[in-house]
């Protein structure tokens, strides 16, 4: 196990934009999260080849864990295929790709699910937005990447034998009341959260597709049931409520092509896969990766290096990174409460975070990006770094799958409430 092995808290902290940001309520004394406590255990890699119906070079790396803690599952290629793979017992934290060890084959082959709902895909659905594991079935929010008259409605559907992703049922299409605003990654709130929101996941997305009227403007995070999800039947509305949400009219921040120079915060460029309540803290925590906040944001333009973009693209190709947006729960508590609109809140700390394995092959900028991130059982972060592997194929390059540990000591923080990493 190497503490931050390949970011060290200084180089975190360095690469963390500090905001002074004052939480509106005090409903929780959980501390925020200290980020000295993220470690780093090490990486591994994914086989090549096609397993079934798709392969994981060029999946988009939405993934969920196994509540049992020793398997996954991941989107492949053409974003409608989901497989299942082991978590491996053995990780490296190695700085050479060469000695990343590759797990094993899947134990259930690449399966596209999509074409098998009760209800026909009517709204023309493409892409597995996120995935969650509930009692034994795979719960999938997917999305149309190019929605132009942003009216699409369906949103989720339902393996219902995860153990049989070939041939089980499944139901769908469900509507997630905050259509894509809500219906991306859904992720366990903490039991001593459970009584405060009355509700026991937190779904939430954000801008990562094309057609901005139609999503969150910056991370979201929408309240809802497991019991909602379970028990919903195709073509209803799966109940939700909105505290953490954004708009073309009320974006997380404004100038999102940052011509002023001065958006260190949300651009057109940015994406979030994940969030999750760090268990023992108020932090709602949300990660993936942004661009543009140097050079700034063009459409359609040709960058230094020649590439010709088919939409918004940062003007210096080397202007991107991996990022990560921290929210205090209070805030969450607090639109819950009607004290303060979801659009209103601001994260509490947000910046670059640097990877593993992210450096382009002169180390100048990351070219690897955060494609995709889940929390297992026992508070590991594993975390998608899309197209890192082209050690297998440097033509069909494939992710890594980065594994953190949120609590070394493996017990909570008992920092005082008002600890944050500055």
């Amino acid at each position: 196990m190497k503490k931050l092995g390949f970011f060290s808290l200084a180089v975190f902290t360095s690469l963390l934009t500090s905001v002074p940001y004052t939480s509106l309520a005090d409903t929780s004394t959980n501390p925020r999260y200290d980020l000295s406590n993220l470690v780093y255990e090490g990486a591994f890699r994914l086989p090549k080849g096609e397993f079934g119906e798709s392969q994981v070079a060029w999946g988009r790396g939405t993934i969920t864990m196994n509540r049992d803690g020793k398997s996954f599952f991941l989107t492949g290629a053409g974003h409608q295929a989901v497989a299942e793979f082991p978590v491996p017992s053995v990780v490296s934290n190695s700085d050479r790709l060469a000695e990343v060890p590759i797990i094993d084959a899947p134990i259930q082959d690449f399966s596209v699910v999509m074409d098998r709902t009760q209800t026909e895909n009517m709204d023309g659905i493409d892409q597995i937005v996120g995935m969650l594991h509930l009692d034994g079935k795979l719960v999938i929010n997917a999305a149309r990447y190019y929605d132009g008259a942003a009216d699409n409605q369906d949103t989720t559907l339902i393996v219902e034998n995860s153990e049989n992703l070939a041939s089980s049922d499944v139901r769908g299409f469900m509507k997630f009341q905050g259509l894509v605003h809500a219906a991306g990654w859904v992720s366990p709130i903490p039991t001593e959260y459970q009584s405060v929101f009355g509700h026991d996941y937190i779904a939430g997305n954000a801008s990562n597709l094309s057609i901005n009227a139609r999503q969150s403007m910056g991370p979201s995070a929408f309240l809802v049931d497991s019991d909602a999800i379970l028990s919903s039947r195709p073509g209803e509305y799966i109940e939700s409520f909105r505290l953490l949400d954004f708009s073309i009219g009320n974006p997380l921040a404004e100038d999102l092509q940052n011509l002023s120079g001065g958006n260190d915060l949300w651009t057109e460029l940015s994406e979030a896969h994940y969030g999750f309540i760090i268990p023992g803290t108020r932090t709602y925590m949300t990660i993936g990766n942004s661009a543009g906040h140097e050079s700034g944001v063009g459409y359609k333009i040709t960058q230094p290096n020649g590439r010709q973009c088919g939409g918004f693209c940062a003007f210096d190709h080397t202007d991107q990174y991996n990022y990560v947006w921290l929210w205090d729960v209070n805030d969450l508590i607090a639109s819950l409460n009607g004290e303060i609109e979801p659009h209103e809140i601001k994260p509490y700390y947000y910046g670059k975070i640097e990877m593993p394995f992210e450096s382009s092959e002169d180390g100048s900028y990351a070219e690897n990006l955060i494609a995709g991130a889940a929390m297992s059982p026992d508070n590991k972060l594993y975390i998608v770094l899309e197209g890192a592997d082209r050690l297998q194929s440097n033509y069909d390059p494939l992710p890594i799958v980065l594994v953190f540990d949120l609590f070394p000591s493996r017990t909570r923080p008992n920092a005082p409430a008002d600890l944050s990493v500055e």
